[in-house]
């Protein structure tokens, strides 16, 4: 029955589902030439004031928006 049992490696493939049952695959070259490069630090690039944020942001701090 198709889709029961195990996966052989070479059956493995990495994409996008664009819509039900429609997919676009990426190549392992394509995936690593878009690789970045990961870094630990945020990149501030703008200031808003107080008056801005919605307060119910406030209670999950961890919230970033880019």
């Amino acid at each position: 029955m198709p889709g029961v049992g195990p996966v052989d490696t070479g059956e493995i493939v990495k994409g996008f589902e664009l819509e039900k049952g429609q997919y676009v695959l990426f190549d392992p070259e394509e995936i690593a030439a878009v690789q970045l490069e990961a870094k630990r630090t945020l990149d501030l690039v703008q200031f808003v004031n107080q008056g801005e944020i919605d307060p119910i942001w406030f209670n999950c701090p961890y919230y970033i928006a880019s």
